[in-house]
């Protein structure tokens, strides 16, 4: 009896290129009449910014003045992209519509990012919110490649297959428990850091609930996508862009924060080349290891451990997990806001400013974000409540 051969471990099957799907006409519609409501309400809130924006326009810096017009930018492309999302035939523009929903979506979260910067937090978040929505909507009801990856069983060999261009689908379900699991990670690489290091074990948490360090999650993600086309490339390579994309990342962070509620998390100044206090060498190389392990070790373990779920577990578990995250993220920036105007000397006026008063005060805020240090006269905002 002939003996069955297997392939080599290292040798992957050449990748079959697979088309988006189509969506039906019954979510075709769906979809459409909600990017109709995100055009309506993204346009309202553009003409409503313009013109508190305008009227007192005199009175704000010249950082305030840019990321002003910056977020007008970002507000009427995020409109022009749900617009070109309605107009598409998808039975024809496909790839197109999929390039546009990416597009939008990256706009979206840069004009989500810099409302925070000039606003602090208000109902149009939950605009960008819903939008969202719809982008992952779409995204998740075309994606042909959604039911299962497929990764390498030997993720440090240097494939030869010209085929294999991309590591892994960058679909949504990926995404996120790409961010989930890095941001459980990060932290407890965190905490055994300080342990180590400096005999402290402070709360290194970012969210309000949980053990998690967002900034580790959005900083794989970003490596996952960066580097999915550059896996099949040198170790050092691979490190190289890590620590860059870390380090800008890192930089970005915390020149957000600051500037949108005054807050200081990490202080470098005085070491190594170090920029502005907000990052450094020694971060970039760590970055730079941790991406190598991300890509390298840890990515392949993730994505075995989300393919071992059924498709049907799938969708139930990401949707609970992404609705709590969701929940969790929210009631941090709100809760955080309200520190904020505390801190400026405003008491609260709202139900929601009141409630947050009551069970998120200002001892439970600083217990919880231990790391940060906030002064409101170090950030740049329109509607700035400081006397």
């Amino acid at each position: 009896m002939p003996q069955k051969t297997t392939p080599a471990a290292s040798a992957p099957a050449p990748q079959q290129v697979t088309q988006p799907r189509v969506p039906s006409a019954r979510k075709t519609a769906l979809l459409d009449i909600g990017f109709a409501i995100s055009i309506a309400i993204t346009v309202a809130a553009l003409v409503v910014f313009c013109i508190y924006f305008s009227w007192d326009f005199d009175k704000e810096s010249t950082l305030t003045h840019v990321l002003g017009i910056l977020y007008i930018v970002l507000l009427a492309a995020d409109a022009t992209g749900c617009m070109t999302m309605v107009v598409f035939d998808f039975e024809t523009h496909m790839k197109q519509a999929r390039v546009v929903a990416r597009a939008t979506m990256v706009a979206l979260l840069a004009t989500a990012v810099v409302g925070l910067m000039i606003k602090g937090v208000d109902l149009v978040n939950l605009v960008f919110l819903f939008q969202f929505v719809c982008l992952i909507a779409f995204q998740t009801a075309t994606d042909a490649s959604i039911a299962r990856n497929r990764t390498f069983t030997a993720p440090w060999h240097v494939s030869s297959d010209p085929t294999r261009t991309d590591y892994i689908p960058l679909n949504f379900f990926n995404l996120f428990w790409v961010f989930l699991i890095a941001s459980v990670l990060g932290l407890i690489v965190e905490e055994v850091y300080f342990a180590l290091v400096f005999d402290a074990c402070p709360d290194r948490a970012g969210l309000l609930w949980g053990p998690f360090s967002p900034i580790y999650g959005f900083g794989a993600v970003l490596m996952t996508v960066a580097l999915n086309r550059y896996w099949n490339r040198n170790i050092f390579l691979i490190f190289g862009v890590s620590g860059l994309i870390g380090a800008a990342f890192e930089f970005a962070v915390s020149w957000f924060m600051e500037t949108a509620f005054g807050i200081i998390a990490w202080d470098y100044s005085g070491t190594f080349l170090n920029i502005q206090g907000r990052t450094n060498f020694a971060f970039f190389c760590a970055w730079g290891f941790l991406g190598l392990m991300w890509v390298k070790i840890f990515l392949p373990s993730v994505l075995r451990l989300v393919d071992a779920i059924p498709i049907r577990w799938r969708i139930a578990l990401t949707s609970i997990f992404a609705v709590f995250m969701i929940a969790d993220g929210l009631m941090t920036l709100i809760t955080v806001d309200c520190w904020y105007q505390r801190e400026a000397g405003q008491a609260p006026q709202t139900t929601i400013e009141q409630f947050c008063a009551n069970h998120f005060d200002d001892d439970f805020m600083a217990q919880r974000f231990q790391s940060m240090d906030m002064n409101p006269s170090r950030a740049q905002r329109v509607e700035d409540p400081r006397p």
